[in-house]
């Protein structure tokens, strides 16, 4: 016999593997039947590709991100339900899974070292994992990313009042504040508290009256500052003024008391009393 034809082995179902075909051929009035030596065809896992993964933002301190892909192969082929798909960002890995039948996938990232993921080292690596299975290869991907912006943070000067006459100052290193919106247990050490206004108020002559205490350069405790949007609120210095105080007069012997009624514009002051 001579002569050759080409034939096309298609349609294979099964899972991968080493298979062997033996070609056959029927004969005719004028050649007869023969078969050909076995050949052996290796059914390998399909190539396998993850798609639909997107980058993602969010504040410092975000504890949990979902995450979705889609698992395929060209055919198209997919992995079965609840088959695991693991992510890892900053070398923490999750696992999530195949959620239906066309190799969508859904993962709740969220490793308690997610809301520690500071400002500064962003953007970190998201690396998706799947480990493959009979039929489909392995693949991985890590062409996206997590990247980490401020949270809000508001600091506000306490108020602070004195008497006009007296003299305050004010600068570094104060602990005369609070704050809204810290994470992680985040702590401030300290502020610098300035007297903004002019005259400031801190002087022993300035005008009774209200005058501004603003905060700035938050310092020391256990926070990053730039994990922070940070947002500085006054506070207010109250000058108050002197009391005025009108007291009765009376007649009073040598070696004797007297009671001196009085009167004054303002509470809870205190006088002390000498003869003239």
């Amino acid at each position: 016999m001579s002569g050759s034809t080409a034939r096309k082995y298609s349609g294979y179902q099964g899972d991968a593997c080493i298979d062997t075909v033996t070609s056959h051929y029927a004969g005719d009035s004028n050649h007869t039947a023969s078969d050909g030596a076995a050949v052996a065809i290796s059914i390998t896992p399909a190539t396998t590709s993850l798609s639909g993964l997107s980058s993602v933002t969010n504040s410092y301190g975000v504890t949990n991100i979902i995450l979705t892909g889609i698992v395929s192969a060209s055919g198209p082929v997919y992995p079965a339900r609840g088959e695991m798909v693991s992510v890892s960002i900053n070398g923490i890995a999750v696992n999530g899974s195949v959620t239906n039948g066309t190799g969508g996938f859904f993962i709740n990232y969220n490793d308690p070292s997610l809301a520690t993921n500071g400002v500064a080292g962003s953007p970190y690596f998201i690396a998706y994992n799947y480990v493959g299975n009979t039929n489909l290869g392995a693949a991985s991907d890590a062409s996206t990313a997590l990247t980490i912006t401020n949270a809000l943070l508001s600091i506000t000067a306490s108020n602070d009042t004195k008497c006009f006459g007296g003299t305050l100052s004010f600068g570094s290193g104060s602990t005369a504040f609070s704050s809204t919106g810290l994470l992680n247990g985040d702590t401030i050490g300290s502020v610098t508290l300035t007297a903004t206004d002019s005259p400031p108020g801190t002087a022993a002559t300035d005008p009774a009256g209200n005058y501004d205490l603003a905060p700035s350069a938050a310092t020391g405790g256990t926070f990053y500052p730039t994990n922070y949007l940070i947002t500085y609120g006054n506070g207010t210095l109250t000058v108050n003024p002197l009391p005025t105080v009108s007291v009765n007069s009376a007649a009073v012997c040598a070696g004797t008391s007297a009671t001196l009624p009085a009167t004054t514009s303002s509470t809870n002051e205190s006088f002390l009393w000498s003869d003239s």
